[in-house]
């Protein structure tokens, strides 16, 4: 008898497993670090099999080993996975090159300009409802047609990060109808498939066969392979639901459902997800797309580097921390926030730029630096970790902002990923934004949300409204309205610091 779900999602870092009942009861989690490939600067990669396939094998070996369950007993799998992570597969779905990440690859920008050349900004809306960006499969893909020909030559067909996943187990190649909104400018998002006149300029005469074909997140999209079964040690015919990005699993692993919904996921990269009772078609600074359900839209936006900036300052600047962890079993990371939390709120004037990948939203500047300031022979370096982990509030704040400018109601916060395991660092971003922040009772992450899509999948569950109750809330984290005047004041120098100095960051590009 079918009695469990198994959801993987493979991230920048690391990636994770989960297996559940059928009432969202989790028997056990698995998780595999994974390196992220530089190759030169404003380049980001993963090798689609030796990372996001080998880590999916070993994962649901490992979560069918220790459980002791059958996988007789597996009533369906979903995977997601980074998105915008563009793959280029041969005849036999074999990676023709490594896939180019999401928008902390930067390598798009000349195409970024010559689509917008090209289409205008006022087509672009129309048909796309987005602008390209250094996140949107498009420009990527027209990248690889500039740049690599022989490999798009030979590419039989191009997908994306779980879309790759989901062609090695069913070999099927889709995309969900949440994560094809970043295809800019290949999808239409009025005629809700992809856009003949926008993909010719793109892919040339390429038929359009291409390209995945687009479902709901929660469709069946196919059965486990005979190959599949035999990497994966999972049932030959298990159902496969499509899946979706991380950010979007991650929303429902969290009760993110229904419109008023807000999350913010704090992982390698920040991602914020706003529910909408429909699509918003209108203009604005954020991205738009369908949301998972129904007719629901949501309001997107991502940060670059987030608890990616937090590794880098533990890996360049504390040494000590890590000999403390190798020596005497603590955490790193928890010694870093405690030494943060050390200082004032306001870093007693230092100001970090946490644009150390560029940054996405709401600049979308691939060129941005990072930028340390206000620092004398007075501050140390907990006042630089504070300021650092104070500077991705103050961008958090200008994405909500902009939210509340569009009319948007922005209460409390879900709060989600690794960065929430960090109580110092989420009363700072409570302060900051002035938000409570809701810290949920089970923070697995997307992979729990893998295993919700598969319940709806199969019929398990009736509603997503239904899997509210998967989940339940730790606690809350309030802002202190004592220091409301000081990060407003905070706030304005953050903006001021990149109005300020964007053009002498585009020249150290230049450079």
């Amino acid at each position: 008898m079918e009695k469990y779900f198994i959801g993987v999602d493979v991230g920048t870092s690391e990636s994770k497993g989960v297996i559940t009942d059928l009432n969202g009861h989790i028997l056990n989690t698995q998780k595999q670090t994974h390196a992220l490939q530089v190759p030169r600067p404003g380049w980001a990669e993963h090798d689609p099999v030796s990372v996001w396939w080998k880590d999916v094998c070993d994962i649901i070996h490992r979560l069918i080993s220790v459980t002791g369950v059958s996988p007789s007993e597996i009533a369906a799998v979903g995977c997601s996975a980074v998105s915008c992570g563009l793959v280029a597969a041969d005849e036999n779905d074999e990676p023709l090159r490594p896939a180019i990440l999401y928008g902390i690859d930067t390598r798009s920008t000349e195409e970024i300009a010559e689509i917008k050349q090209y289409f205008g900004e006022k087509k672009l809306l129309e048909v796309c409802g987005e602008q390209p960006s250094v996140d949107s499969y498009g420009p990527k893909l027209l990248w690889l047609r500039r740049h690599e020909p022989e490999i798009f030559t030979k590419a039989k067909r191009f997908t994306f990060a779980q879309g790759y996943i989901n062609l090695r187990l069913t070999g099927r190649n889709v995309i969900d109808s949440y994560s094809v909104f970043f295809s800019t400018p290949l999808y239409n998002f009025t005629a809700k498939n992809w856009d003949a006149d926008m993909c010719r300029y793109i892919i040339g005469d390429r038929d359009l066969s291409c390209l995945p074909d687009i479902l709901p997140p929660a469709s069946v999209i196919g059965q486990i392979t005979a190959r599949a079964a035999r990497e994966t040690g999972l049932r030959e015919g298990t159902p496969v639901v499509c899946g979706t990005t991380d950010a979007g699993a991650e929303a429902l692993s969290v009760g993110i459902s229904e419109p008023g919904d807000t999350m913010v996921m704090y992982g390698s990269s920040l991602f914020l997800n706003h529910v909408t009772p429909t699509l918003i078609t209108k203009d604005n600074p954020l991205w738009k797309a369908q949301f998972l359900f129904g007719d629901s839209g949501c309001v997107l936006a991502g940060m670059a580097t987030t608890g990616s900036l937090t590794r880098w300052l533990r890996d360049n600047f504390c040494g000590d921390l890590l000999s403390k962890e190798e020596t005497e079993g603590a955490n790193a990371y928890d010694l870093l926030f405690a030494e943060a939390n050390t200082v004032p709120p306001g870093s007693d004037g230092v100001t970090v730029l946490p644009y150390f990948a560029g940054e996405r939203m709401p600049i979308m500047d691939a060129d941005a630096k990072g930028m340390v300031f206000g620092l004398s022979l007075g501050h140390t370096r907990a006042h630089v970790l504070r300021a650092a982990l104070e500077g991705v509030g103050y961008g958090l704040r200008q994405n909500l902002d902009i939210l509340r400018k569009m009319g948007l109601s922005i209460g409390t916060v879900t709060a989600v990923g690794g960065g929430t395991k960090s109580p110092e660092w989420m009363q700072i971003m409570s302060d900051i934004t002035g938000c409570p922040h809701v810290i949920p009772g089970i923070t697995t992450g997307a992979s729990f949300g893998d295993t919700m899509l598969c319940a709806l999948g199969v019929g398990a569950v009736s509603s997503p409204s239904h899997l509210k109750d998967w989940n339940h809330t730790l606690k809350t984290v309030y802002p202190r309205p004592e220091f409301a005047a000081l990060y407003e004041k905070g706030s304005q120098i953050y903006a001021e610091l990149y109005r300020s100095t964007a053009a002498l960051m585009h020249e150290t590009s230049a450079l």
